[in-house]
């Protein structure tokens, strides 16, 4: 399967879930890496815009919710 993030083309090799077990992102080990740092310095801008691109982008997340 393909990385969800828009624009990537890469192998996705990380399933990610929410809190009710729901998959709402396929992720290449570098895209997943950089949503985990964003995380991990709790930079708010880069959490969003890691959600926003992990989910295909703006468009497609806006289909979803």
């Amino acid at each position: 399967m393909k990385c969800t993030w828009k624009g990537c083309d890469n192998q996705a090799d990380i399933k990610l879930y929410n809190k009710l077990g729901f998959e709402w992102a396929n992720l290449c080990n570098m895209h997943n890496q950089e949503l985990e740092k964003a995380i991990q310095d709790k930079d708010v801008r880069r959490i969003m815009r890691s959600w926003v691109l992990a989910n295909g982008g703006a468009s497609e997340l806006a289909k979803k919710i």
